[in-house]
């Protein structure tokens, strides 16, 4: 803007030297004019002059009364209209004499006053001159400071237009590493599910595995201990997954006159023949082994029934990343299985200005978590989320309104906080004079989120205060309020003004601006 009217008032002064320089032209033109119009009038003044003298002097003596020789033709003919003219005057009289010199009189007068009158003129134009050459220095002097100025501020834009490149790239870069710093992340972590939901998979094929050869060997070590009791099972079980804990079957005697005749509801149980020496050795050897085989499948049983969540990563402070549950409808999120499950998950900028990535987590029957991951430093925060925060939620979609109010506080130590909330306050702020509702939430003693809207015409504005805003009234206000939250609301009224700026585009409300008095 500056520099549009630099060059407004150049090409302005330019103009007007331009003029100036044409009239004193015209000026020096009309001089000009003026002295030889004098030096005409002083030649016809002089002649005038001369024929006066010449008439009025005395005639001198004759050639003829002093008895010269005879005149020549020049002469005779210069003394013969010098006498004509003589004759002619005295021819008027006196009268025409006085006539005469009084014309002369009246022509010299008038020639003086117009000489007088171009000598004032030419004083007058003189000072002009002198006058329009000191306001041409002057304008030439301005000019060039002017153009000094447009020098040193396109030299000044310039600089400043490559530092904005400068820090624009610088930005561009520093969001690429954060952006690829952001996917090794996300891929580190989808590797590391993929790898957790191969290993579970892997862990159940294994148990499966394993539980087929326990019942296997469970079975063959059933029928041993059977075949050394009695003679083997006519039938045996074929399914590889039978349960172990089935009863054991009833060693049957050889058909006989005195089996024949039982009946089927009381079968008559027969001697067991003795049993060679190295069945009998075996025996204690195979239970043992029933028994071992038994207690090592009891072991593994409730070990994978229960698989403990995994720990968290070396070097961080927040628990290993858990799938997400996949929550059909209210029964499925109503369901507590017994491992962190997350319920909501959103990369938002929060109220102090970080980049965030919070998500909503269930880590009990009845407990609930919001764990966040700044994005810029890798750091993770979590808060238990209480029934005193819950039930001031929304029904329906409680979780937006939540990520509304997490805030950073840098500490130290850096944390993650939940805005508390001030009274809503209708108040009249200058010097714009505009009433606004302002909602107010604090982080700690020198930082709050303030946020105002005007009923009217619909105008929203925000404000970070933070620690560098903070003046030194503003700090004995916050200070003095303490825990009164209706003293704290107040003093920050107090020291807040409104602003009104200028519209973007033509036509449009004029956009307002929060700030701290003084």
């Amino acid at each position: 803007v500056q520099r549009d009217e630099a060059l407004k008032e150049n090409s302005k002064m330019s103009s007007q030297l331009h003029q100036a320089k044409s009239e004193i032209r015209n000026l020096q033109m009309e001089r000009s004019k003026i002295l030889s119009q004098n030096k005409k009038l002083s030649k016809q003044f002089e002649g005038m002059r001369s024929r006066a003298e010449k008439l009025m002097a005395p005639p001198k003596e004759s050639a003829m009364s002093a008895g010269a020789e005879d005149l020549s033709d020049d002469e005779f003919e210069a003394e013969l209209a010098a006498f004509e003219r003589r004759y002619m005057v005295l021819d008027e009289g006196a009268k025409g004499l006085d006539h005469f010199v009084e014309q002369l009189n009246k022509d010299n007068e008038r020639l003086e006053a117009q000489q007088a009158e171009a000598k004032r003129e030419a004083t007058s134009l003189r000072r002009m001159v002198s006058h329009w050459q000191t306001l041409a220095n002057y304008k030439e002097k301005r000019l060039q400071e002017v153009t000094d100025e447009v020098t040193r501020m396109q030299q000044a834009h310039m600089r400043l237009q490559r530092a904005v490149e400068g820090k624009q790239k610088e930005i561009e870069a520093q969001i690429q590493a954060e952006r690829t710093n952001f996917l090794e992340r996300l891929n580190a972590l989808q590797a590391e599910k993929d790898t957790a939901v191969s290993a579970g998979q892997d862990k159940q094929q294994g148990y499966q595995t394993l539980n087929d050869k326990l019942n296997d060997e469970l079975q063959r070590q059933h029928d041993l201990t059977s075949g050394l009791q009695g003679p083997p099972s006519p039938k045996k079980s074929e399914a590889s997954g039978a349960s172990p804990t089935a009863a054991s079957p009833v060693a049957q005697a050889p058909a006989g006159p005195a089996s024949q005749d039982a009946t089927p509801s009381s079968p008559v149980p027969q001697p067991t023949p003795a049993p060679e020496p190295a069945a009998e050795e075996a025996a204690p050897a195979a239970t043992e082994q029933t028994a071992a085989a038994e207690a090592e499948h009891a072991a593994l049983e409730p070990a994978a029934a229960q698989e403990p969540a995994p720990a968290a990563e070396p070097g961080t402070d927040a628990p290993a990343e858990v799938a997400p549950a996949q929550v059909e409808g209210e029964e499925g999120a109503d369901e507590w299985d017994g491992q962190p499950a997350c319920i909501e998950e959103q990369v938002t900028q929060v109220k102090t200005g970080e980049m965030i990535s919070l998500s909503i987590w269930r880590t009990g029957e009845a407990d609930m978590e919001l764990r966040g991951t700044e994005t810029s430093s890798n750091s993770h925060f979590a808060i238990p989320l209480t029934e005193d925060i819950l039930v001031d939620l929304d029904e329906e979609d409680p979780w937006p309104g939540l990520f509304d109010l997490v805030g950073i506080v840098p500490g130290p130590p850096r944390e993650m906080r939940l805005g508390a909330a001030l009274e809503r306050r209708e108040v009249m702020l200058e010097p714009a004079n505009v009433s606004i509702l302002t909602t107010i939430y604090q982080y700690d003693s020198r930082r709050f989120w303030i946020s105002g809207y005007e009923l009217e015409n619909q105008r929203l504005v925000n404000l970070l205060l933070g620690p560098e805003l903070v003046t030194p009234t503003l700090a004995v206000a916050i200070d003095d309020a303490g825990e009164d939250r209706g003293q704290l609301l107040a003093g920050l009224l107090s020291n807040l003004c409104l602003h009104e700026m200028a519209p973007a585009t033509e036509g449009d409300f004029p956009t307002l601006k929060l700030a701290v008095k003084g």
